[in-house]
């Protein structure tokens, strides 16, 4: 069966991560001409994005045309840039994050955050996925072992550096064997294929632990350590900036065509801007394509991952999105073909699937209804208003259930007042609660076997009075 351009798979975190979006998605897609996309018009300055071509809802439509007036004000302030200036930011973010790598390689914690999780790693090497990422897109089984048995082979190959470099005495005449062992370690973690996020949190983690040490010894080493790591963030953060700001019109354009999925246009916005950001990461100028091109992958993804995540009040799995997405497509198919609507029986056979999974899927579409809607023509009603509540009894059986208490009441007003008490605890008439035998034995001063004897003798009673219409006054239904 041949893939549809709607399936692929996404990792993120794991091994394999399967979405229903609408586009394939890899940090490493190589594009033809034909996958370019022209962006000329979309970001002429000369026209920039009308607010009123963003068919705002109705709701809290003045705020929300404000908010995002402000934001297009702001962004028209930002000059575009040329593909030259692109390159320039991308070698400029490559150049920052050289001068991190190289502070980092100076100090021993880089390579002991990596080295100490081998054993896990290699215990769980499923978990590899979750630190690195290989350089092109992986296809089959196969390839996923390979790159893992590649990153295994270089952590313990930077083990084994890591444990050479300690032997050697921190000598002025070995500074250059040191030297050389250093540049081959960053060698190694530079071809590991550390994920961006994972860089992050490595380089935060690193630059506490110096701090503190700083702050603790005053070295003067480690102290130029940090003070060459914040110099690369300061330049890594400013090429980011503005090659994500210059962008920001084409996540406007891409949020507008995902507007009444679930989310207001402006957390699509947010969500969007989010995948512009890991775009800028990812950005590889060597490969001939433009930024905006690269972006609308990263930005397209970032959006739908936040409308399957968050526009249902009950999420639903990625499974079933992805499901529902294929269910939708054979309908539309049949309706065009046929002109009406697709029943459960043509879905399940256009989709090879049994018409009980079919089923399921569809009953999981609809929304859950709000019981603070309002309802009638003037909206002075709630919908919660109609739902019985079962912790209360509707009228009729409470006035049913004070009639037959008031005549219990006046039955046993006809034994005598020890069987009376006895029934009325027994059976928790009135506000008590029901007794055990024993316990009404204790009230009264007798066994439990002559406490069974005198409410059985007692609900005899009842039953001839009830029977026999004996001063049946009391039992009259009038």
């Amino acid at each position: 069966m041949k893939k549809s351009h709607n399936d692929f798979n996404l990792r993120e975190g794991s091994l394999c991560y399967s979405s229903y979006i609408d586009l394939p998605l890899s940090e490493n897609i190589c594009f033809g001409d034909e996958d370019q996309v022209d962006t000329s018009n979309l970001l002429d300055q000369d026209r920039l994005i009308s607010t009123t071509d963003l068919n705002l809802p109705e709701a809290g439509k003045e705020e929300e045309f404000n908010l995002l007036q402000i934001y297009m004000n702001e962004m028209g302030k930002i000059a575009l840039l040329t593909s030259e200036k692109e390159i320039e930011l991308a070698r400029k973010r490559e150049r920052a994050e050289h001068i991190i790598l190289k502070a980092l390689a100076r100090t021993n914690l880089s390579y002991l955050e990596l080295i100490k999780r081998e054993k896990h790693w290699r215990e769980h090497p499923e978990a590899i996925f979750t630190w690195f990422e290989p350089g092109c897109r992986l296809k089959g089984k196969e390839a996923l072992v390979q790159f893992r048995r590649q990153v295994l082979s270089r952590l313990s190959r930077l083990k084994a550096l890591y444990t050479q470099l300690q032997s050697i005495p921190r000598k002025k005449k070995n500074s250059l064997a040191r030297a050389r062992i250093v540049w081959r370690m960053i060698k190694l973690v530079s071809s590991l294929g550390l994920r961006p996020e994972t860089k992050t949190f490595l380089l935060k983690s690193i630059e506490e632990n110096l701090e503190a040490s700083v702050r603790k010894r005053e070295s003067l080493e480690e102290r130029k350590i940090l003070e060459s790591i914040k110099i690369g963030q300061k330049m890594l953060e400013d090429a980011l900036q503005e090659l994500a700001a210059a962008n920001l019109r084409l996540v406007i354009s891409i949020a507008k065509k995902y507007q009444y999925r679930g989310l207001p246009l402006l957390d699509l916005i947010q969500e969007g801007n989010i995948g512009l950001m890991k775009a800028a990461l990812r950005y590889d100028y060597r490969r001939g394509y433009r930024f905006s091109t690269y972006a609308t992958w990263w930005i397209r993804q970032a959006i739908t991952r936040a409308i399957v995540d968050q526009a249902r009040t009950i999420r639903l799995p990625v499974h079933l999105i992805e499901l529902l997405h294929r269910i939708n497509q054979a309908s539309q198919q049949i309706l065009r073909e046929m002109g009406r609507e697709a029943s459960v029986e043509e879905l399940s056979r256009r989709l090879c699937l049994p018409e009980e999974k079919v089923k399921e899927a569809l009953n999981q579409v609809t929304e859950p209804v709000s019981l603070d809607m309002t309802v009638g023509p003037d909206h002075d009603t709630f919908l919660a208003d109609f739902i019985k509540d079962d912790k209360f009894p509707s009228p009729d059986d409470q006035t049913a259930q004070n009639y037959l208490r008031h005549k219990v009441i006046e039955a046993l007003k006809l034994l005598p007042e020890r069987e009376a008490e006895i029934v009325r605890l027994r059976f928790g008439l009135g506000d008590e609660r029901e007794h055990t035998l024993e316990e009404v034995g204790h009230k009264f001063g007798l066994t439990r076997e002559r406490i069974r004897q005198l409410e059985i003798r007692a609900l005899r009673k009842l039953k001839n009075l009830a029977l026999h219409g004996l001063k049946g006054e009391a039992f009259s239904s009038s």
